[in-house]
């Protein structure tokens, strides 16, 4: 018989994307860049190409003032690619999106505990790994832990980290987490520091 889930939540559309910028700052040609025809005939001044007015051109005029968005990928993250700003956003994007599920759970007492993971989303092209999702987990159970449901993420309290299990959806508007809590009894923590779950 399988077991009882200690509290099972469900997390509906989650985000794949934050924004890192408001608006995208103006960039300018500076010596050295490629330049496009059209502005060849133009001349530098104080190391940035200027138009006929001496007004600086815009190297990227259909972005400029548009918000920059980032897509969450696994890979650019565990690369290194982004800079601690904006790394530190998206820690704070996906903590901010999980908290008001989070705050629907009740404190979880019985420890430790082992979790799973269903990872629901559309499948158009069977190519990419599900490990490269591990920075959802990550904050989520950060947000756990700053919200009160669990003392801490160690394996004092979590012995069994959850891996995503595909759930393949029609649309991308069904897409949602959902994360089950079990009590991990298992014999070899029952006599066992920091467990001792015979006391």
């Amino acid at each position: 018989m399988k077991m009882k889930p200690l509290q099972v939540i469900t997390i509906p559309r989650y985000i794949t994307k934050i924004q890192v910028a408001k608006a995208r700052r103006a960039k300018y040609y500076k010596k050295g860049n490629k330049i496009p025809k059209k502005y060849s005939h133009h001349k530098f001044k104080d190391g940035l190409l200027v138009d006929e007015n001496g007004e600086r051109l815009i190297a990227n005029p259909r972005t400029v003032g548009k918000p920059r968005w980032e897509a969450l990928s696994g890979n650019k993250l565990t690369s290194g690619y982004a800079s601690p700003f904006t790394r530190n956003k998206i820690a704070t994007a996906l903590k901010d999106f999980y908290t008001p599920f989070i705050r629907s759970m009740r404190p979880l007492t019985e420890f430790p505990i082992r979790m799973e993971w269903e990872f629901h989303t559309t499948v158009t092209q069977a190519n990419f790994d599900l490990s490269n999702f591990w920075f959802y987990l990550k904050y989520f159970e950060d947000t756990l832990v700053i919200e009160g449901i669990i003392p801490d993420d160690s394996v004092e309290f979590i012995t069994h980290a959850a891996a995503p299990m595909l759930v393949p959806v029609d649309r991308f508007g069904q897409r949602k987490f959902v994360f089950r809590f079990f009590h991990d009894d298992r014999e070899v923590f029952k006599r066992r520091e920091p467990w001792n779950l015979n006391q």
